[in-house]
């Protein structure tokens, strides 16, 4: 998982945001998404069309996924962990835990 910083107050927002509709995206900032909780699984299968890892994946997904009738909501964003510079960024926002642990032992 690349988003220490996740809550259990952050999963108990995405479910009842899901509750309410098909999807729900949860954008990243680096242009990707952190979560996606879906009503239908079967509506995954859209995800194979879209490319990964890119600036705009998060927008291509909620747009693959409304192209195939699915109500798309947002969750919040939250900062996913590739690179060093992201991963101080997490920590700076963060007041224990074992991630936190971690980025102090190597920083």
């Amino acid at each position: 998982m690349d988003t220490p910083q996740l809550t259990p107050a952050d999963l108990e927002a995405i479910a009842g945001a899901a509750g309410g509709g098909d999807a729900v995206l949860g954008p990243a900032t680096d242009g990707g998404w952190w979560v996606l909780a879906l009503s239908n699984a079967s509506a995954a299968s859209v995800l194979a069309d879209v490319a990964m890892s890119r600036p705009d994946t998060c927008l291509r997904t909620r747009e693959a996924l409304t192209v195939a009738g699915q109500t798309v909501r947002l969750g919040h964003v939250l900062t996913d962990v590739d690179t060093a510079t992201e991963a101080a960024r997490v920590a700076s926002t963060l007041t224990g835990g074992h991630f936190l642990q971690a980025w102090r032992s190597v920083a």
